[in-house]
């Protein structure tokens, strides 16, 4: 089911907008089979629509079924497209040439495969009938939430606040007091907003500070948001929290008189767990709310980054997943009978060490840790725990129901484009990072992003709904990275993904072979060395193999026909011992992710950088080897400096020892444009760093990190005044041995100031790291 069919039925209507926007070069049998096809396929998403969340085997079947032929028609409508701008451009006759197993596509009989297709789903669609399907229109309970108040018996004991949640709720407890005994005249209410994702304990920490505020406020409310809020029930709520009668009224004015004269003057705080819209606040209760009394507060909790930057808090608070030793601490109350019972704690104890290896699954997430507590309570030795440990039950069956309830809201809640991005990320093996252009590449070559002839790149597309899944929690950014384009999927979400993707994606971890199964499966992810290439031979109708395993040769040569490549958008060959490129490799001038690029110069002195001139698109560059270019109009001929799309730079010399006049001619000549925002330079030889850093033309810098620096003696001296520059790294830079003044910029105080007061560190940079320090700052 990792078919989002929605999602995937309107990229094929796009997909046939196209082909009918070309039909002076579309045989008119061809055309009037592709329109017959596209009537087939919404009728097929209707179906698949009315019938989603059905247990029935024989609705289930039907719809594997029908998701196969979806499928079968991409490819034919892709296939279709292709030939058509073949005959429109002859330098796509290339394809051919570079993958000679395709060639007996090129000779495919459209015509028989859409009548194919076309028999094929009218025989799907006459084994639907609407009386087979009455009944099966699916509401999931999670859907359907009171805007009620939190119950005064609402159990908390079992929760274990760790050292973040008790720092977090005296930080936010001081913040509130403050603000009840400052400015009188204050009398705006302030917000608070506690974000991360489910079951990490957002509302126990929101219970855990109103319980420790209780008698600091007159009214004290509890709202449980539904995303399909009705604004007389939400304002009916709140006035029954501050008064017991409110009158029954059903006016939006009477209710909204109702509630100002309820608190006006009074101080009150306001919870809103689990907030899936600001409009709750911004559209209903903010009005009436500002004649609260000088101390008001609204405490909000949400899954989404982005919708509590919306609502404009004050602070925001990100919870983090607990530590090993707290995951164990939660784990052992929960599954303990008796709370004083040392025998039974002893008997716990003694599993402690394979209780810890089960813990892994739950990745520190509180919700899961409870829940699969309630499974182990139930069998309390070795063997039934190191069954469990093994066991993929989360996978074959699904989550617990309470725990696929939380998760499945904020998958329901995601736009269609955003679930099937999210779907497709359980492919990579568990642990290993999900990078922004690697997975951007992937979701662009399914089909994910479609290209709409807006003046945005696919790529930079790619790159908000990668982000958008990060703000949303479901992806989780790997410590210490910095604009979270280095991502991993919590161990928890995955197993959520991957059942959902388990019809149509065979995912083959370590001691694991090719499945005997005759299902087509349409992606294979393999991390396992048991898997040989015969066997995944067999899965013929494979959109994407991804493979993950250690130990393969290094690739050591390009082919020389890659060049003839032009729709070409993402190569890495960093991890690989290719040396130079083929000649006209600057005929590939739609790529926009470059690593690992050689810079070298042959025999003739030709230099390999010369080939980056044309790549005017590129977003991401990693240049590597730079110790080989002996001159300084060879760089030159790179003209990074024109590449407008380019954000992400990486300056690279490999080795450890260089000439350091050469080194720093090279790379004066590489001046970027105005538009990168990260820069590293790796192994730079010269005594100081290029003439560029010091020039305003990359006031966009956000992140510059330096590293290797064997002779350089000094760092810019105007660094502190780069406007946006964020976070600064320095790593191995030995001759460095003072540093301070660069990073400061003049203060705007007078000129009485004692001197060692005017300069101050700018407020844009919050990230700064030096490794080893061995310097001296400043005075």
């Amino acid at each position: 089911m990792a078919m989002v069919v929605e999602a995937f039925t309107s990229d094929l209507c796009y997909l046939i907008t196209q082909i009918k926007a070309k039909r002076l070069s579309v045989p008119p049998k061809y055309h009037d089979l592709v329109i017959e096809l596209e009537s087939k396929i919404v009728k097929i998403r209707d179906y698949v629509a009315r019938t989603s969340g059905s247990k029935d085997t024989v609705v289930v079947a039907l719809v594997r079924e029908m998701k196969g032929a979806l499928y079968d028609a991409s490819d034919a409508l892709s296939l279709l497209l292709l030939k058509i701008e073949d005959t429109e451009d002859p330098v796509t006759t290339c394809w051919t040439t570079c993958f000679p197993n395709l060639d007996h596509l090129r000779k495919l009989k459209f015509r028989q495969e859409f009548s194919r297709l076309n028999s094929e789903m009218s025989l799907l669609l006459q084994r639907y009938t609407p009386s087979s399907s009455s009944g099966l229109d699916f509401q999931r309970g999670e859907d359907r939430v009171d805007h009620t108040t939190i119950p005064s018996n609402m159990d908390t004991s079992d929760m274990v606040p760790d050292h973040q949640m008790e720092q977090i709720s005296e930080t936010i407890i001081n913040i509130m007091c403050n603000s009840a005994n400052g400015d009188v005249n204050d009398d705006k209410v302030k917000i608070i907003a506690i974000v991360g994702p489910t079951g990490i304990g957002k509302t126990f920490l929101a219970t855990l500070i109103k319980s420790k505020l209780q008698g600091q406020f007159w009214f004290t409310i509890w709202l449980n948001v539904t995303a399909n809020f009705t604004r007389p029930d939400l304002l009916r709520a709140v006035i029954s929290s501050c008064s017991p009668a409110h009158g029954g009224f059903s006016d939006m004015s009477c209710l909204e008189y109702k509630l100002e004269e309820a608190v006006h003057r009074a101080r009150v705080l306001l919870v809103m767990d689990d907030v899936w819209s600001e409009k709750p606040w911004t559209d209903v209760l903010q009005g009436p709310l500002r004649v609260c009394g000088p101390g008001s507060w609204v405490i909000v909790t949400t899954r989404n980054e982005n919708l509590a930057a919306m609502m404009k808090p004050t602070h925001i608070y990100r919870l983090h997943k607990l530590k090993p030793d707290v995951s164990w601490s939660l784990l052992k109350k929960q599954i303990k009978s008796n709370k004083k019972d040392e025998r039974e704690e002893q008997e716990v104890d003694r599993l402690q060490v394979i209780g810890n290896m089960i813990l892994e699954k739950c990745d520190g997430l509180p919700l899961a840790i409870k829940v699969l507590a309630a499974e182990l309570q139930q069998n309390r030795t070795q063997d039934n725990w190191e069954h469990m440990l093994k066991n993929k039950k989360w996978l074959k069956e699904g989550l617990p129901e309470e725990l696929n309830r939380s998760i499945y809201l904020s998958f329901n809640d995601l736009p269609l484009h955003l679930k099937q991005c999210f779907l497709y990320c359980s492919i990579f093996p568990e642990g290993q990072t999900i990078t922004c252009d690697k997975v951007v590449q992937m979701w662009i070559a399914e089909g994910f992003i479609p290209s709409d002839g807006s003046s945005k790149l696919p790529e930079a597309l790619g790159q908000e709904y990668y982000m958008e899944l990060v703000a949303r929690n479901l992806l989780e950014p790997i410590d210490g990275n910095f604009y979270e384009c280095r991502c991993a999927m919590h161990t928890v979400f995955r197993s959520f993904a991957q059942y959902l993707v388990k019809d149509e994606t065979l995912l083959l971890d370590e001691g694991e072979n090719t499945s005997d199964s005759t299902q087509k499966f349409r992606r294979l992810s393999v991390s396992s060395k048991e898997v040989e290439y015969s066997d995944i031979q067999k899965h013929k109708s494979l959109r994407a193999l991804y493979i993950c395993v250690h130990g393969f040769k290094m690739l050591k040569q390009l082919p020389e026909s890659i060049v003839n490549l032009q729709k070409l958008r993402f190569l890495d060959i960093s991890d690989t011992e290719v040396k130079e490129v083929p000649k006209e490799f600057g005929r590939l001038n739609n790529l926009v992710t470059l690593k690992g690029f050689p810079a070298n110069t042959d025999d003739t002195g030709k230099c390999t950088l010369e080939e980056l001139e044309h790549l005017s698109k590129l977003m991401r560059l990693t240049v590597q080897g730079l110790q080989n270019i002996s001159s300084s109009s060879s760089s030159t001929s790179a003209r990074l400096c024109h590449k407008m799309h380019l954000t992400s730079l990486w300056l690279r010399c490999n080795t450890s020892e260089g000439n350091e006049i050469q080194s720093q001619e090279v790379f004066d000549n590489l001046c970027p444009s105005p538009s990168v925002e990260q820069l590293t330079i790796t192994g730079y030889f010269g005594f100081r760093l290029p003439n560029w850093l010091m020039s305003p033309t990359i006031d966009n810098l956000r992140m510059l990190k330096l590293e290797n620096l064997p002779s350089c003696k000094v760092l810019p001296y105007n660094l502190g005044q780069l406007p946006n520059l964020e976070s600064l790294c320095v790593q191995h830079a030995r001759c460095i041995t003072r540093i301070g003044e660069e990073l400061f910029v003049p203060s705007p105080l007078d000129d009485d100031t004692d001197e060692d007061e005017r300069s101050i560190l700018p407020s844009s940079i919050n990230t700064i790291v030096l490794w080893p320090s061995p310097w001296r700052s400043p005075g």
